[in-house]
């Protein structure tokens, strides 16, 4: 298997409204928050993990093919063996997204202020049985936030028939993304963004 062409789509994710992807290290602390987005453990700056978008892009792309054309979602996403299938490797990189250059220095700008650049949101569950309110506290990366995003599509020989579809997919996935949401609480408002100035180059 040999490896024809290695073409990247390079693209900018706007925040539309707060985004919250979790750090899987919240705590509850009394009077604080208590889920935290993910930041970089290195400059304490949030961003998006690939495996996150390309999560939501595997599962709006499953949606846009259906079951007639599944091997194509196997042929970019990649398939384990089995008894009835040989395996298939991955074709697709999604890399993490960092926030761009202008939200960069205006995240050092905000802690030097020692304001918070991400902000609380509070909700209430009600506990369908008693009644009772119980309120939480969600951290989220505010909306305009902007972030460069890089895909790389791996061609492997063979799939040169093959290659626009699956550029189409990817594409349309992201375009479904705008109607959905990225992230948790997408029923409740979070994770609306805007996908834009994308474009394919061979590397």
């Amino acid at each position: 298997m040999k490896i024809k062409e290695i073409i990247k789509l390079k693209f900018e994710l706007k925040l539309l409204s707060g985004l919250h992807i979790g750090s899987g290290t919240d705590s509850m602390k009394i009077g604080g928050i208590d889920s935290y987005v993910i930041k970089n453990p290195i400059n304490d700056q949030p961003y998006i993990p690939g495996s996150s978008l390309k999560g939501k892009i595997r599962s709006l792309a499953e949606l846009i093919i259906g079951k007639d054309e599944e091997d194509l979602i196997f042929k970019i996403f990649g398939r384990g063996a089995d008894s009835t299938n040989d395996q298939e490797i991955t074709r697709i990189i999604v890399r993490d997204l960092f926030m761009n250059q202008y939200w960069k220095s205006k995240f050092t700008e905000t802690k030097e202020t020692g304001i918070a650049f991400t902000e609380e949101k509070a909700e209430t569950r009600i506990d369908r049985e008693t009644s009772e309110a119980m309120p939480r506290f969600i951290e989220r990366v505010p909306a305009e936030v902007t972030f460069d995003g890089e895909i790389i599509l791996k061609i492997i020989e063979g799939d040169e028939e093959k290659e626009e579809m699956m550029k189409n997919i990817i594409n349309k996935s992201l375009e479904l993304i705008e109607s959905d949401a990225l992230g948790g609480s997408g029923s409740r408002g979070y994770g609306q963004v805007k996908i834009s100035n994308k474009n394919w180059e061979i590397i």
